[in-house]
């Protein structure tokens, strides 16, 4: 079994039988492991960490055949305290790590994803939490394959205009001519489109540059969500405390 040493962000943690852990953890070079910790809650020296969810911690594991890595050592990076003290916060960190669980599959490498969540965390004691979220869902829409069609109608191909639907179902944009194709589809506001389009087509520090309405930031983060779950065909739980806190 080749034994690698990586860096990783918490996705979960939940107790394994009497004295160990088990780890959902996306990491920097190997993607998202499950990882077992034996011996972890008897407080074993080589274990220098509390686990706690979304922290940045070092690990030392040994690859297997099978979906559950042996992690022999663990030592706390970055535990994040400052997105822990705020409910509003803290919330929002569990969100992105929840989203991140769901949305990738075991094994999935990408560097632009955990570069994506140590961005969003960097900037979310900075900037107001919609925000981040909003542009992080944007974000990893684009690097897991599930971006919307925004250049243009998803059925005639048209340009898009400033009056247009979203189609949860059908992934993208629908012009007026071809909004029968989907009854459901919610109509836009005109900062709904320019802004998917810039975050998009910008980083993640030049879309906090980005100003919205507050309806079109609420607006984005909904359908979006909305989106995931369809796609997803689950709720990331976390966004049931964001909008009780967003209203």
């Amino acid at each position: 079994m080749a034994v690698k040493t990586d860096r990783g962000f918490i996705l979960r943690a939940f107790d394994f039988r009497e004295t160990s852990k088990i780890i959902h953890v996306f990491t920097r070079n190997t993607g998202k492991i499950h990882g077992l910790l034996k011996g972890f809650r008897k407080g074993k020296k080589n274990f220098v960490t509390s686990l706690s969810t979304f922290s940045l911690n070092e690990i030392v594991f040994y690859e297997s055949r099978n979906d559950l890595f042996l992690v022999s050592y663990a030592d706390i990076i970055d535990d994040f305290p400052s997105l822990r003290g705020n409910i509003e916060t803290n919330t929002a960190a569990n969100y992105i790590v929840e989203l991140i669980n769901k949305i990738t599959p075991l094994h999935f490498v990408s560097r632009g994803i955990f570069d994506l969540i140590n961005s969003a965390f960097s900037y979310l004691s900075m900037h107001p939490p919609l925000k981040i979220i909003y542009i992080f869902q944007i974000k990893i829409l684009e690097l897991t394959g599930f971006r919307p069609h925004l250049t243009s109608c998803v059925k005639c191909e048209k340009e898009i205009s400033q009056n247009a639907y979203f189609s949860i179902k059908l992934g993208g944009f629908l012009c007026p001519s071809c909004r029968g194709y989907d009854n459901f589809s919610k109509k836009i506001r005109p900062d709904f489109l320019a802004g998917l389009k810039y975050i998009q087509n910008n980083s993640f520090s030049q879309s906090l540059r980005l100003n919205l309405s507050a309806g079109g930031e609420h607006d984005i983060f909904n359908i979006l969500e909305e989106f995931l779950g369809y796609h997803l065909d689950t709720r990331i739980k976390s966004s049931f405390g964001l909008e009780k806190i967003w209203g």
